[in-house]
């Protein structure tokens, strides 16, 4: 992704220009930006202080982190259930509870109807 010519800090000065009653052609003319681009920052920086923008960073972080270890979750489960499909470990239904424990569900046989691993 390509680098931004301006920080944070100095987005967040332009919009306050467009929030003191500038407009957005004549903000963008004398940043050298392009109209569309100072909307897109008013609608991302929108009523933030420099102050906000570390929590926003930090936010952002921790939302890239989660997403990655859900990836990676989902990978191991879908993973687990080829394994087990390929195997075929027996007749039935394999079913994961969220406890990581596995249950497989099988035809009624003589009285029970779950059989735990």
């Amino acid at each position: 992704m390509r680098k931004s010519r301006f920080t944070e800090t100095q987005i967040v000065s332009i919009i306050r220009e467009l929030d003191a009653g500038a407009t957005a052609s004549e903000v963008a003319r004398r940043h050298g930006v392009h109209p569309n681009t100072v909307a897109l920052w008013r609608s991302k920086y929108g009523g933030l202080e420099p102050g906000d923008l570390a929590r926003l960073k930090q936010l952002e972080h921790e939302n890239a982190e989660m997403e990655r270890i859900i990836a990676r979750q989902v990978l191991e489960l879908r993973a687990m259930e080829n394994l087990i499909r390929k195997n075929s470990w027996g007749a039935g239904v394999w079913v994961f509870t969220r406890y990581r424990s596995c249950v497989r569900k099988t035809r009624p046989l003589r009285g029970r109807q779950l059989t735990r691993l």
